[in-house]
């Protein structure tokens, strides 16, 4: 295993839900849960930023698999990046922010809208049905 580089211990790495690391001048999110851990690349590869887009992406395609149903435009967001890991500066700009208070607010009428319009239409879905995916076959 030459072509391997130590990114810490599985006691070190399991200690934090999200931990950041750094390998060859490149940062990386390893995440830890439920026993399992995942990687995710903190450069944005179109832009060369931060990659919150991309976690956020992967957050919203987990939960509409599980059938949760979105508004337009379902996020609000504030990142000083990951250079700025000090929590509780971070929650005191997003609860002193105006912007991001309105957008919440925005985002959460959306939400009403959207459930008003399925539930009057009876277009909410009562069952979803589970995928192909992990051995789940799909019933037609």
């Amino acid at each position: 295993m030459e072509n391997w580089i130590d990114i810490g211990s599985v006691d070190e790495l399991s200690a934090a839900s999200l931990k950041r690391v750094t390998v060859l001048n490149r940062e990386f999110a390893v995440s830890y849960k439920d026993g399992t851990f995942g990687v995710l690349s903190n450069t944005c590869n179109h832009a060369g930023g931060y990659n919150i887009q991309a976690v956020a992406g992967h957050m919203l395609g987990f939960f509409a698999e599980l059938g949760f149903i979105f508004p337009q435009f379902p996020y609000i967001a504030q990142s000083r990046g990951w250079s700025h890991e000090d929590m509780e500066h971070n929650v005191e700009i997003v609860r002193n922010s105006k912007e991001l208070a309105e957008g919440a607010a925005m985002l959460a009428k959306r939400c009403l809208e959207l459930a008003a319009h399925l539930v009057a239409r009876d277009e909410a879905p009562s069952s979803i049905e589970r995928g192909g995916r992990k051995a789940h076959a799909v019933h037609l």
